[in-house]
């Protein structure tokens, strides 16, 4: 199995190479300058995918999906290779200029696509929501044009992120292409494409190495430095793709348009357009990058040759406009978009060496890895002092093999690589000035090539260059150009092991909800746990053309799960086993399940059901001397006079046998159940209850205390009326109290918990929950083996932001993160967290309290109960 998936992968691969070369072959052989027949071969999957970008953009506009554009791009591509090989003949290339790049580029497959390789399973391997949107994107395409997308209603989310996604379509009409002549989805071939994207990275740096003048060692040096760069890798697997794809035609654009500006011959205008198209259409936020060092290079040449210069860079952006006018529209539609909600945001801290090392694998495997965590979190730099004198000696000598290979590689090739690395210095400075971590992060991988390019040349140069013949000096040279080499290998390998283990989101079991939601489906929702993160997101991309209702976090610790929503008869409920979901599935009965899913739908005699488990948004509870109440009649839950329920006559009819009670509650000091003629003492604690009545009776609940209602379910009952039964549930509580500017919080467990597991005291400001601008801060410890009657206590000191406490009567270690707020109401909550499972946690509300002129005021705490599953 793990061997065809194998074949599987790399075929897919091997298949985007050649259906880009043999697009690209006439293209190429017709519109190519002579002066540049040389590197012919090294053109063919830039002008192809090039060719595909263009039909596909114009025939989507027409509203063709790309099933017909498909047949449209094989019948286009073989009418114009034929047409290349009747009006120039065969023309013989020697293989030394093309096959060595092409050899050097392969490596960014095979890193890419290790996961693959060792899951045995054609996946997305990758933390980020972006893969989801464009595999949503490119299966949409199979079938649709570019035609406004229509809106989805609450309970479609797939299309409100089909939405959002709804741009750069260059990337995914490739993925969609490759999926219809496979016959496979987007998320089997997502990663692959995106690998081919990687691939032509590599390749455009040998190429834009060879358009310079510089020579083919070099040039093939600046190919392998690309090709297993780990930085670029983890663009990859963030599954940045539409920006993989256009950082290739990026730089290709800059540099046939410096060959424009030089030549001014209408090919190389055409050539230039054309690329410029391309890189406009696949990643149009990019721009800049060609922008900024296009307009030093227009400057230099309007000097030199005047006013032609100016009339040459209007062809170039008219006719970039002309070729693919829909692909010009759609990124001047995002282009304004971006600007509307703004880029990223500042905060955070950049570490310049720390950044410019990483492009260069001068970090340990496992420093680069550790940071791109990080960063998803703060984006603070976890370099961490690892061989500091290395990385600042391993620049210095970059950096003077760089400006000794822009000094000596040629006049054409020192104007072009002084005025993209002065403007890309800023490009990429800029954001860490303002510091912007995000911008800075993406502008550099995207901006580095250069310096690459220029370290190859010094190196080329300096082997080359007869006045260069101490031999200590190439010695080193070689050593030092080895040891990056290995080092980027082993950067590479070690970030693609570590997204096989981390990151293997999109399982087969995963995959199986596609095809069972489809046998299941009747027009009812289906509800799934909120989790947040990709993998919510993959699960809403195979629940595609169902109705789904999701939970989501209220920004206080608490969470709003989907069934506090109407329920309706037939709604099906998807479980998944390692996440607590906040439902009595025992109401329910499975009508489906794998090893990692089930789906449970409505029992029959289950009349209406709510699950309540966020004691901040929609409470239903008694507040103290306030009794709550409930009337159950015609089958809907009215609480207080608010209807929480629905009628299920369409479904389960009004009881004519009798109605049973199905309650969880919390309560400190327990309370009294009124129902019609009975009375019913609660016991305090968290307790499930189950009462048989004759018929719907109104019900009042008293207490004394603070009565938290979790979970509430109507059913039909063919019990005595008057039945009352009592179930202790195990729980975990918890209780706070200040005393001298401290806080007390203790958790007492009554359940045992197997396994490892974290325990958090997490606090945000009370209006303000973003990290880490609203973040005072957070403690956590490792917990042991926790048995019945254990308890935890936390001592936090708000002035000093500090923490102490004991697990099970002793002392333990609490880590810590202090945010950059200091004063103002806050709110704390408790987190528990399985050790390892980022998103799989039980919250629970702890206490507020206002820190004023460095005193601790207004302190209010909340006597908490969490079940345990």
């Amino acid at each position: 199995m793990k061997a065809y998936v194998i074949m599987q992968a790399f075929g897919i691969a091997g298949a985007a190479v050649l259906i880009s070369v043999f697009m690209g072959y006439g293209f190429t052989r017709i519109l190519l300058p002579r002066h540049l027949e040389e590197h012919e071969r090294l053109f063919y999957p830039f002008m192809g995918v090039s060719a595909i970008v263009i039909v596909s953009h114009l025939l989507g506009s027409a509203g063709l999906g790309s099933r017909p554009i498909t047949w449209a791009l094989l019948a286009v591509g073989s009418a114009v290779n034929l047409f290349a090989l009747w009006k120039s003949g065969r023309r013989t290339v020697s293989p030394e200029g093309w096959l060595l790049p092409f050899l050097l580029s392969s490596p960014a497959f095979l890193l890419a696509l290790l996961p693959q390789v060792l899951g045995g399973f054609l996946s997305v391997y990758s933390p980020n929501g972006d893969p989801v949107g464009y595999a949503i994107l490119a299966d949409y395409l199979l079938d649709n044009g570019l035609s406004p997308v229509p809106v989805g209603s609450h309970d479609e989310p797939q299309k409100q992120f089909l939405l959002f996604y709804y741009s750069r379509f260059a990337f995914p009409y490739f993925n969609s292409i490759i999926d219809y002549i496979f016959g496979l989805k987007a998320y089997q071939t997502f990663s692959i494409i995106t690998a081919f994207a990687l691939f032509l990275n590599a390749l455009s740096i040998g190429l834009i190495s060879r358009l310079l003048g510089i020579g083919r060692r070099a040039a093939c040096l600046a190919v392998l430095l690309t090709s297993v760069n780990g930085y670029l890798l983890l663009m990859f697997f963030q599954g940045f793709a539409p920006q993989l794809l256009g950082m290739g035609f990026m730089g290709l654009s800059s540099v046939l348009l410096y060959a424009a500006f030089e030549r001014q011959d209408n090919r190389s205008v055409l050539l230039a357009s054309i690329f410029l198209s391309s890189a406009i259409a696949a990643y149009s936020d990019g721009l800049v990058f060609i922008g900024v060092p296009g307009f030093i290079l227009f400057l230099w040449h309007l000097k030199a040759k005047g006013i032609n210069t100016l009339y040459t860079a209007v062809k170039i952006g008219v006719l970039s406009l002309l070729i693919n006018p829909a692909g010009a529209l759609w990124a001047y539609r995002l282009t304004i978009w971006r600007m509307k909600v703004g880029l990223a945001g500042a905060g955070g801290n950049v570490g310049v060496f720390e950044r410019l090392t990483a492009p260069f694998g001068l970090e340990p495997s496992v420093t680069i890895v550790d940071w791109m965590r990080q960063a998803a979190v703060d984006w603070t730099p976890a370099w961490g002092g690892v061989f500091p004198a290395f990385a600042l000696v391993s620049l210095a000598f970059i950096a003077i093999l760089s400006v000794y290979g822009i000094a000596k590689a040629g006049r054409r090739a020192g104007v072009y690589l002084l005025a993209t690395a002065l403007s890309y210095v800023v490009l990429t400075l800029l954001p860490y000035h303002y510091r912007m971590p995000y911008l800075y992060f993406k502008n550099l991988s995207i901006t580095f090539y250069i310096f690459i390019v220029a370290f190859s040349a010094g190196i080329g140069v300096l082997f080359e260059d007869k006045l260069a013949r101490p031999g200590a000096a190439r010695a080193v040279a070689a050593a030092f150009t080895f040891s990056i080499i290995a080092l980027n290998t082993a950067n590479s390998l070690a970030v693609s092991r570590t997204f096989h283990r981390t990151s293997g989101i999109v399982s087969r079991d995963m995959s199986e909800l596609a095809s069972a939601a489809q046998s299941l489906n009747s027009g009812a929702a289906f509800y799934i746990p909120y989790e947040g993160g990709a993998r919510q997101l993959w699960e809403l991309y195979f629940l595609s053309g169902q109705k789904v209702h999701y939970g989501t976090n209220d920004g206080n610790g608490g969470m709003v799960t989907p069934y506090q929503s109407e329920k309706r008869g037939g709604d099906h409920f998807v479980k998944r086993y390692d996440l607590e979901a906040g439902i009595d599935y025992r109401l329910y009965k499975s009508v489906w399940s794998n090893k990692s899913y089930s789906i449970f739908s409505e029992r029959e005699g289950v009349v209406a059901a709510i699950d309540n488990y966020s004691s901040r948004i929609f409470p239903i509870e008694a507040a103290p001397g306030a009794p709550l109440k409930m009337d159950f009649a015609s089958g809907r839950v009215v609480i207080n006079g608010n209807a929480i329920g629905v009628d299920a006559s369409s479904s389960s009819g009004r009881p004519d046998k009798g109605i049973g009670i199905v309650m969880e509650y919390s309560a400190p000091e327990g309370g009294v159940l009124n129902a019609g003629p009975y009375r019913k003492a609660l016991p305090p604690g968290m307790n499930k209850f189950t009462l048989d009545l004759p018929g719907p009776v109104p019900v009042s609940i008293e207490s004394g205390s603070r009565f938290l209602v979790n979970r509430i379910a109507l059913v039909e009952s063919g019990g005595s009326p008057g039945s009352f039964v009592i179930e202790p549930r195990e729980f975990i509580s918890a209780s706070s109290r200040l005393k001298d500017a401290r806080i007390f919080t203790r958790m007492e467990f009554q359940a045992s918990l197997e396994g490892e597991w974290t325990l958090s005291l997490d606090i945000y400001d009370s209006v303000n929950h973003t990290h880490p601008d609203g973040h005072f801060g957070w403690w956590a410890a490792a917990l042991p083996h926790i048995a019945k009657g254990d308890s935890v206590e936390f001592v936090l000191d708000p002035r000093y932001k500090t923490a102490t406490g004991r697990v099970g009567g002793k002392e333990a270690e609490f880590a810590g993160w202090a945010g950059p707020v200091n004063e103002g109401r806050y709110s704390a909550f408790l987190v528990l967290r399985p050790a390892g499972k980022e998103y799989i946690a039980r919250i629970m509300d702890a206490y507020d309290f206002e820190l004023k002129d460095g005193k601790v005021a207004n302190f209010t705490t909340v006597n908490s109960y969490y079940t345990i599953y």
